[in-house]
């Protein structure tokens, strides 16, 4: 169908950030945002590419041009693959609504510092669960929604883009949150999914994007085609 855009996302490759724990992560000299990625996430990438390239010659998956958050974790990807595909100069566009769902303060400090500076936000966050409960200095679920629908509507409101494929390089919690607006999910739901079904790093998820329906309609999709083969089959953030 040439009524529709298609979305590939993929997730940024493993880094130092997820090497340790949230509370040994607000430790690290890096910022955030400035993560990079290690020696598996490198051939995680590498992975990345051969596959995007055989589903190239199944699908037609050229990619128009390509996003990436701010971060330098997605970065990395966007230009690897701008350089690998773009013979006649693919386009790297960086866009912070493409950033991940920042936690603030859990980000920031350790959870010794937590306990000791702000220990009734413990109790919030189980109170209220990973998606309504909004740390300081930090997002919700529901704000990261807000950058994901405007982001779709700037991206469907070009013509020139039916028909075409644009790839958008991105995090976890991120993707996450916009399977839970594709599926139509819960926030139980996406907690789940977050809990025993994360995006595996470097994973190429393919969406179709029909800009005509409302944007709701669109994106209640009943398949995701996911494609991660470097892990196990049997591990349960895997999908053929």
């Amino acid at each position: 169908m040439q009524n529709k855009i298609t979305l590939v996302l993929i997730r940024h490759p493993r880094t130092e950030g997820n090497e340790v724990s949230n509370s040994e992560m607000a430790k690290l000299e890096r910022p955030n945002h400035l993560f990079q990625p290690t020696k598996d996430g490198l051939e995680q990438m590498e992975n990345a590419i051969t596959v995007y390239y055989n589903l190239m010659a199944k699908l037609p998956l050229f990619p128009l041009f390509i996003m990436c958050s701010t971060a330098v974790r997605t970065k990395v990807v966007a230009n690897k693959f701008a350089a690998t595909f773009g013979i006649l100069g693919l386009q790297v566009i960086e866009d912070s609504r493409l950033n991940e769902k920042w936690d603030g303060i859990l980000h920031s400090l350790s959870k010794e510092e937590i306990e000791a500076k702000y220990p009734e936000q413990i109790d919030l966050r189980k109170k209220y669960g990973w998606y309504h409960y909004k740390p300081f200095g930090g997002e919700n679920g529901p704000d990261v929604e807000v950058r994901i629908k405007s982001l779709l509507q700037d991206i469907t409101s070009v013509p020139m883009h039916i028909g075409k494929t644009i790839v958008l390089c991105s995090h976890g919690n991120w993707q996450l949150l916009f399977e839970k607006i594709a599926l139509g999910q819960s926030a139980k739901e996406v907690e789940e999914a977050r809990e025993n079904n994360p995006i595996p790093n470097c994973a190429i998820s393919i969406y179709d994007f029909f800009p005509h329906a409302r944007l709701d309609s669109f994106l209640r999709t009943t398949e995701i085609n996911r494609y991660a083969p470097w892990l196990n089959a049997t591990e349960p953030t895997y999908y053929a």
